[in-house]
């Protein structure tokens, strides 16, 4: 085993809203889709295939459908993703519940974790083999049961400026969310 960046999201957040949202940190376009009176947002590129043998776990991968590079130059990116309420990610853990995603520890996923943290509320372990258990934190959205997918639209205003240092400590995101 090598060390990984584990992200814990809110149970309530959906596995296909939050592949959408991190193909959008990855800088695939959404499209808004109408129909009738309804409208719906669509990543292109962003994909959530559930792993053969391996029961509520789920492939991620985001490539870009036209051949273009994602923000950080590359051509794809995937992870892990556990699909069901989730207690702990290793032994010694803190029991806590949600949707678990488990990436590589790189600059663009430890981007993407804290994206994914601000947008949805959650906690990011940028190394899963250090002391510490939690190194970001931000208070679960409010709206994040919203069903228009305007939240998927106003994603750019919750990210930061891309820059490598994205975080604030938990006591920071309490005092002030914004």
């Amino acid at each position: 085993m090598g060390i990984n960046t584990h992200i814990l999201l809110p149970a309530e957040a959906r596995a296909e809203d939050v592949v959408q949202v991190m193909g959008i940190l990855a800088g695939l376009k959404p499209k808004k889709h109408i129909a009738d009176r309804t409208w719906w947002v669509e990543v292109p590129g962003a994909k959530i295939v559930p792993s053969s043998g391996q029961f509520g776990c789920a492939h991620v991968t985001i490539k870009p459908e036209d051949g273009q590079k994602l923000i950080d130059g590359e051509t794809n990116h995937s992870c892990f993703m556990i699909l069901s309420a989730h207690s702990g990610q290793q032994a010694g853990y803190n029991t806590k519940h949600g949707l678990w995603i488990s990436t590589s520890v790189t600059p663009f996923w430890e981007a993407v974790a804290y994206g994914l943290a601000r947008f949805f509320g959650g906690e990011v372990d940028r190394n899963d083999c250090d002391e510490t258990d939690v190194d970001f934190a931000w208070p679960k959205a409010s709206d994040l049961m919203a069903c228009d997918g305007a939240r998927s639209l106003s994603l750019p205003q919750c990210l930061p400026n891309r820059s490598r240092n994205l975080g604030r400590s938990r006591n920071d995101a309490r005092k002030n969310p914004s």
